[in-house]
């Protein structure tokens, strides 16, 4: 018998002899009486959370925010923090970084329109509202919009409908790597006499912060960086960088909430391709919304003979339709664009992501989520 089990087995009898046995006469030995315990009074039932604010242009968590903010002015914007705290939802939305407002207390929307004019441009901007971007088909602004303004927004008659934007992920953490020696990269060059020559690498990801460690320590090549106000707007040189972002920023992250974290992802995949193909020219571009890494991938597929990104999408299709794959299918297949190859990292969210079948739980959604149906059980 092994040693540990054996201990167990001792320390069990030894605790058994020092139990009273059961119905035993001895007063002193015998079991405490229960004590009797006093019935609990009532309790409320559950009331179940508000309905989501419905609206007939405006998403739910848009909604939330609009009447959050009946207060809020262009003098006095309402800020994360009082946002925040004006519903449970609207904290969740925020902390997730799917609602995102700026230092000005201007909140980043999709809005749907039937045409892009200079009208609508013109309407947003009297709203205090900042177009940032606009979609290649015409139908979609991204802007920037004042809490206050969210009402008057939807009372525009050429807006069809008001949407969180679609914002992107990256699927991986910042890592060293092996995978040059690992996959024979350093016997090719050596064997084959080539270094990435005359070839162009785009990468697209969160951000190049520590851009200019990397190169002094060697591991990219020798670059210009240009920053305003403090911030990175653009490279030249070894690392050619272009930011998407509406503030511009090529070190931003994509973490939530915004500005929160500066992004390095994008230094690190560039140090991977430098490692494998030294002679290569770098370009990098970076993005928050779908509709800034849609004009990112133009951007590079016009400049580059290889793109790669490590970025993944929620709410989206995942068939290969929504407008992130259709773009990048267009520019990858465009004739006139020098890019031959596009590629990028799969990623499953490990454990931190939930999936499976669905279960019909019989409780009705309708006092939870406003739409009539069965929850599913969790």
């Amino acid at each position: 018998m092994k040693r540990g089990m054996a201990v167990r087995l001792v320390a069990t009898a030894l605790l058994l002899t020092a139990l009273p046995a059961l119905g035993s006469d001895d007063p002193a030995l015998a079991a405490p009486a229960l004590q009797a315990q006093a019935p609990l009074p009532p309790q409320p039932p559950t009331t179940p959370p508000p309905p989501p604010v419905k609206h007939s242009k405006f998403a739910t968590s848009i909604a939330l925010a609009a009447a959050a903010a009946p207060g809020a002015s262009f003098a006095a914007p309402m800020g994360v923090d009082a946002l925040a705290s004006a519903h449970p939802g609207l904290q969740a939305y925020l902390d997730t970084g799917l609602l995102r407002l700026d230092a000005q207390g201007r909140l980043q929307v999709y809005i749907r329109v039937n045409a892009i004019t200079q009208g609508v441009r013109d309407a947003l901007a009297g709203l205090g509202g900042v177009v940032e971007r606009e979609e290649e088909a015409g139908r979609i602004v991204q802007a920037s919009v004042p809490l206050s303004g969210l009402d008057a927004l939807a009372e525009l008659d050429f807006v069809e409908a008001v949407t969180p934007p679609s914002y992107g992920r990256v699927n991986v953490g910042s890592k060293l790597t092996q995978g040059d020696h690992l996959l024979d990269f350093d016997v090719i060059r050596a064997a084959q006499g080539i270094d990435g020559t005359g070839v162009t690498v785009g990468v697209i990801s969160d951000g190049i912060a520590g851009l200019a460690t990397a190169v002094a320590a060697g591991d990219l090549p020798a670059s210009t960086m240009v920053r305003v106000g403090g911030t990175l707007v653009s490279t030249g040189g070894g690392v050619i960088a272009t930011s998407f972002r509406s503030d511009g920023d090529l070190e931003g992250g994509l973490e939530a909430p915004a500005g929160s974290s500066s992004g390095a992802e994008g230094t690190a995949m560039l140090e991977i391709v430098h490692d494998i193909a030294p002679g290569a020219q770098l370009r990098f571009a970076n993005f928050s919304t779908s509709l800034e890494f849609i004009d990112a991938v133009d951007y590079l597929a016009a400049n580059s003979d290889v793109v790669v990104d490590d970025l993944g999408w929620y709410g989206m299709p995942y068939d290969q339709t929504s407008d992130v794959s259709t773009n990048t299918s267009a520019e990858l297949n465009r004739d006139a664009n020098p890019i031959r190859g596009y590629y990028n990292a799969v990623g499953n969210q490990a454990q931190a992501h939930y999936q499976e079948l669905y279960v019909d739980s019989g409780v009705d959604g309708a006092a939870f989520v406003g739409k009539s149906g069965g929850l599913h059980l969790f």
